[in-house]
């Protein structure tokens, strides 16, 4: 038996567009390559979680943090 995977996700928006299977007036302009996740979500049990921006390790490649927030999400990941 295989376990589903879990995305943790902190955004809303890409979370609807990661279940929506029709495109809007305004999701058109995303390129087909970025609906890979889309067709992921289809062959591959998985279990979309809503993880908060404090919360997520991912932030640590997009932003710039202060040491106290570095620290804590460098433990999150250490203790995985």
């Amino acid at each position: 038996m295989h376990l589903p995977t879990v995305v943790n996700i902190d955004s809303s928006a890409a979370q609807a567009l990661s279940v929506n299977k029709k495109a809007s007036a305004r999701t058109k302009h995303i390129d087909l390559k970025y609906n890979y996740v889309k067709d992921a979500l289809e062959k591959v049990p998985a279990v979309l979680h809503d993880v908060s921006c404090a919360e997520n390790p991912a932030e640590m490649l997009i932003k710039i943090l202060d040491l106290k927030t570095l620290k804590h999400l460098t433990r999150i990941i250490c203790s995985s």
